[in-house]
């Protein structure tokens, strides 16, 4: 069997960022994109290393990989949470294991990492229009205290733009 490591690690990057997000998600925990994306990025590159030096069958080196990949995407306070976390990802990375090994042809397959890059893209478009919308409200004031000029950055209220309907 062939294996492609480009196609290995794209794969791989794309489940294990995805499984990051879910189990944050499931387990309500705070949890940063980057962090996510770096711990992602490590643990692909940890796992092809895996492969290539023939340690992948070592239950040792993947518990290693999955502690380190967990950590460094929630950073949790005691062992306990890791432990959860990492139970919650081997138990989502089976049940995506399972749906994808499972797919009858490639082109399921595409459509499933396709709709998850448009859901992702979807995402970061509704982030993106909320910080614009933050960074048009706010303005640069100037206040006048006892003949002292004050300058700083305001937060545009909505009750600023309220008009009298009766007088």
């Amino acid at each position: 069997m062939t294996i492609y490591i480009d196609e290995l690690f794209i794969k791989n990057y794309i489940y294990s960022y995805l499984i990051l997000m879910i189990t944050g998600e499931i387990l309500n925990i705070k949890y940063k994109k980057k962090k996510c994306l770096l711990s992602s990025g490590v643990s692909t590159i940890l796992t092809i290393c895996a492969i290539i030096y023939d340690l992948n069958e070592k239950f040792l080196i993947k518990v290693i990989i999955l502690a380190l990949y967990t950590y460094m995407a929630y950073t949790p306070k005691k062992i306990e949470e890791l432990i959860v976390e990492m139970t919650s990802n081997i138990s989502l990375t089976f049940l995506f294991g399972g749906i994808f090994s499972s797919s009858i042809n490639k082109m399921q397959e595409i459509f499933i990492l396709g709709t998850i890059c448009v859901l992702g893209i979807k995402k970061y478009s509704e982030y993106y229009k909320k910080q614009k919308w933050k960074i048009r409200n706010i303005y640069n004031i100037e206040l006048k205290v006892e003949r002292e000029k004050i300058k700083m950055k305001a937060f545009l209220d909505t009750g600023n733009t309220l008009n009298r309907f009766w007088r």
